[in-house]
């Protein structure tokens, strides 16, 4: 009982924490508008609904706590497929042994384009024991994000890249339904993308500088690996 408390106060008292919610907040002028359909997974007792009064919200758990509007669990979600715009999943995929199956799970809920917003641990203590199992790399995460588009990866905690306290992740739904891709720019379905099928660009945008220099700037930041592409 006393390593559960402890573990729970330092959870609370962490910087990551406040850095999480900073990233969150940032997100609220683009996702708080009508319509918009949220999950999010393993929302506990800090589900970040008020934050976004405007959308259609729907706060999960695999418990029963003030705010939680439904109880799901991220490797069987109860949801159709198709059905949301956004899923946030916060502090969540460590606790989840089939952590693979989560994010399938996720990506199969997700509209085509829709987002991930999601964030992980490395540098972190034991949390909710016995139920933390994982600690995670960007070089993990970017493999278990694999059939995803990752557009951004921050590290939070320390001013060091290499020794971070967790991971602040974004990324798409990257094919559309009918096996097609999604212009990482407009966001428009395209069935042959210019550049790298990883970090696809419709030829509309490609034509258009601004736009292409915008894609460029992206695929550095989310595949570093690759090597630049000429115009």
């Amino acid at each position: 009982m006393g390593e559960i408390f402890v573990s729970d106060l330092i959870s609370m008292i962490s910087p990551t924490r406040k850095r999480i919610n900073r990233e969150i907040r940032t997100l609220v002028p683009e996702l708080n508008r009508g319509g918009v359909k949220i999950l999010e997974v393993g929302c506990g007792k800090h589900s970040r609904k008020k934050l976004f009064p405007l959308t259609n919200w729907l706060a999960t758990d695999v418990k029963r706590h003030e705010g939680v509007d439904a109880i799901a669990d991220v490797t069987r979600l109860q949801f159709k497929s198709n059905s949301f715009d956004v899923v946030f999943c916060i502090a969540v995929l460590e606790h989840v042994f089939e952590c693979r199956k989560a994010v399938k799970e996720i990506h199969r809920v997700l509209k085509p384009n829709g987002s991930l917003i999601l964030s992980v641990p490395f540098l972190y203590p034991i949390h909710d024991p016995p139920n933390d199992y994982w600690r995670f790399t960007e070089f993990g995460l970017r493999e278990l994000l694999s059939g995803f588009l990752v557009t951004e990866v921050k590290s939070l905690g320390f001013l060091w890249k290499r020794m971070p306290l967790s991971y602040f992740a974004k990324a798409r739904k990257g094919k559309n339904e009918n096996g097609g891709f999604i212009c990482v720019i407009c966001g428009k379905a395209t069935n042959s993308p210019n550049g790298f099928m990883r970090h696809p660009i419709c030829q509309k945008c490609f034509k258009d500088k601004k736009k292409r220099e915008e894609w460029k700037r992206q695929l550095k930041i989310v595949h570093p690996e690759l090597l630049e592409v000429g115009d």
